[in-house]
């Protein structure tokens, strides 16, 4: 559990698994490797691993069909909760700046 915890938390601060659930939430279609390859302007064997990352931790999955990367219902929680962190994170930053 302490692992998986850790690997969840990673997420925080890895831009490529950030930026692949960012787009696989705007896209809720999902997104080909191909296309994850040509819209993150990143190496694509760190794309593959992030998205791999993302796989083992159950929050994205692969069509069998169209061979399309989605979020899973978990990874669109954890998107969720990350967005609603950032909200809270900027909201406290406003406060801050207002008082001053």
């Amino acid at each position: 559990m302490a692992k998986k915890l850790s690997d969840t938390l990673k997420l925080f601060t890895a831009p490529t698994k950030l930026e692949i659930l960012m787009l696989l939430w705007e896209y809720g279609d999902g997104l080909s490797r191909k296309e994850l390859h040509r819209i993150i302007k990143r190496h694509p064997s760190m794309i593959d691993h992030s998205v791999q990352f993302l796989k083992r931790l159950g929050l994205v999955d692969c069509t069998k069909k169209l061979r399309r990367y989605v979020l899973t219902d978990s990874g669109r929680r954890v998107f969720l909760a990350i967005k609603y962190i950032e909200e809270c994170v900027n909201n406290a930053k406003n406060k801050k700046s207002k008082a001053r």
